[in-house]
């Protein structure tokens, strides 16, 4: 199911993905590979926005590649942070599966010790679905 989120979601969700990579006990096979697409996705996804941000910053990198923002004048540190917000802000359309909370209880009642973890639900809230779909 085709998910607007924005670069700012994915870069905020992407630890608590990753730790759902590693759970254990483990889930389901079904729910582990439905994590481990969506977390595929979501790094695609990032490295998209990490090519973008490059892109932006290379004309104030110096010839070693590096770049000293205090010494960008303020007018153009201002640009910068404001294209980068808008970066940012950017919504992209990422094909993801999203997880049924039905399933997920289920499957935490049938594997003790398996617990997808509160904050999951809200910072990559665009994972899971009610309905499972």
């Amino acid at each position: 199911m085709m998910e607007r989120v924005s670069y700012r979601r994915l870069l905020n969700a992407k630890l608590v993905i990753e730790e759902l990579l590693q759970l254990s006990p483990a889930p389901t096979a079904r729910l582990a590979a439905q994590i481990a697409r969506n977390a595929r996705l979501v790094n695609q996804a990032l490295r998209d926005f990490d090519a973008a941000h490059k892109v932006m910053m290379k004309p104030y990198q110096n010839d070693a590649g590096k770049i000293n923002l205090d010494q960008l004048e303020a007018k153009t540190r201002t640009a910068l942070d404001a294209e980068f917000e808008e970066l940012l802000d950017m919504e992209i359309e990422i094909d993801l599966h999203p997880l049924p909370i039905t399933e997920i209880e289920h499957v935490e009642e049938a594997r003790p010790g398996f617990e997808i973890p509160v904050l999951a639900f809200y910072v990559a809230d665009f994972m899971f679905s009610e309905d499972g779909g």
